[in-house]
């Protein structure tokens, strides 16, 4: 069977997705990094976890519901060629964008929070084989997009690779 094309996701996502909410906080899962990954030994090292900070959720919640209602109108206006209406609405985008601006959190990439917290983990044989589909795929990607890419070194770098643990 031929490998997914890059960018599409399957259902080793799925599984590489799952086994991190299983084996790890949704924290360290985000925070790691192929570095932290010994795919020979079936092992994992949790080393850092990404950690949200600032800004006011109680502010946000409502901004981000209507900035998210505004998108669906804008690209249902667009569909229907109604310029009039998506003048309007991107008008409205902007004025939602402008008040999240003071309220926006920052991402922090820091190390667990307890000596507890630091471990090793053991990988079962199909999140190894998920993991080593995810690492090819995410090199097919490297490889596409040339100079253009940014390696972070993360197994889940959020956009656009493929295998990336989805936010929860």
């Amino acid at each position: 069977m031929d490998a997914p094309a890059v960018g599409r996701p399957d259902r080793s996502d799925n599984l590489v997705h799952d086994a991190v909410r299983v084996l790890m906080r949704v924290s360290e899962g985000l925070g790691l990094q192929w570095s932290d990954v010994d795919l020979d030994r079936g092992t994992l090292q949790v080393r850092r976890a990404v950690q949200r900070f600032g800004g006011s959720a109680s502010a946000r919640r409502p901004l981000l519901a209507e900035r998210k209602r505004l998108l669906r109108a804008l690209g249902e206006a667009q569909a229907a060629d109604d310029r009039e209406t998506a003048m309007s609405l991107q008008i409205e985008l902007k004025r939602v964008r402008e008040a999240l601006k003071p309220i926006k959190t920052a991402v922090q990439v820091v190390e667990p929070k307890s000596t507890r917290s630091r471990r090793t983990i053991a990988l079962p044989a199909i999140v190894v084989k998920a993991l080593n589909r995810c690492r090819v795929r995410q090199l097919e990607a490297r490889m596409a997009a040339g100079k253009r890419w940014q390696d972070s070194g993360f197994v889940s770098p959020r956009r656009p690779v493929p295998c990336s643990i989805r936010e929860i």
